[in-house]
Parts: C-alpha cells; structure tokens; sequence
C-alpha cells in the first residue's frame, strides 16, 4: 500500500508538469521468469482523480518478483480501464517492449498515435521500458494531443 500511494504522489506531481499521464507501471524480474513464474505477484487498478481538474485517470500497476510458480500478470484485460482502446494499446506496447528486450535493446522508447473517431480527440502513448540487471521496468504514458 505505501508503494502505490507513493507511486500515486509522484503520479499526480509528474502530471502538473506536462499533459501526459501515467497509465501503466509494470516490473518483473526477468522475461524467463515471466514464463517460469514468480513467488509475489500483484495487479492493482485504481482511478484518480487529477488535482485542479475534472479529469480521472485509471492506473494499471503490475509487480511481480522472487522465483515461484505464480504466473506474472502481464496483460490487462477491458475491465481494467473503462476505455477498452487503453487497455488495447498497453497490451501492444507491452508486447513491443518484451519482443525488444528480448532482441537485446536493453532500454528504448516507442509511441503510437490513436485518434478517436467518436470524440474527435487523438492520443499518444508511449511506452519507455529499462533493465537494470534482471529487473524489467515499463510505464505507459497517454497524452492527450491538442
């Protein structure tokens, strides 16, 4: 619990700064253990309200850690954003990063451009992703395009 309100101030402190905000934080250990499986794993959703507006953000957050049988959460799944286009676009992305960690890019960058056809809004989201020795960390920002 103090990870996540940590994680929800710093959130809401990046999110003054730029119009961009964080969607999806994941953290593993490995991509074999991925596959082989962890011995803590959480999934939490939660929504937010952002100061001085109106608006309401939903946050994915998935860590998974130690060698176990629990299979790491990797992908989200439509109920846990209540836009089902976000939850299609961190699935891709995530899969983009882990097919690029696996080719060796041991850190990178990569966004896609979604324009909505029904609000007339587009969207970016970008997905940065590091290792640091075993430990892969994600995070998936979407940021309104004006």
């Amino acid at each position: 619990m103090r990870r996540f309100i940590i994680f929800s101030m710093l959130l809401l402190a990046g999110v003054q700064e730029s119009n961009a905000w964080v969607i999806f934080s994941a953290t593993f250990k490995s991509l074999d253990a991925v596959r082989d499986g962890y011995a803590s794993t959480s999934k939490t959703s939660a929504r937010m309200r952002l100061a001085y507006t109106s608006a309401e953000v939903e946050v994915v957050i998935i860590t998974c850690s130690g060698v176990g049988r629990e299979k790491c959460p990797t992908v989200v799944g439509p109920a846990d954003y209540s836009n089902h286009t976000d939850a299609a676009h961190v699935n891709s992305l995530s899969r983009y990063a882990m097919e690029q960690t696996q080719l060796g890019k041991a850190s990178g960058t990569h966004s896609v451009v979604y324009h909505d056809e029904a609000t007339g809004k587009s969207y970016r989201y970008m997905i940065s992703w590091e290792t640091e020795g075993e430990q892969v960390r994600t995070k998936i920002d979407k940021e309104e395009l004006i």
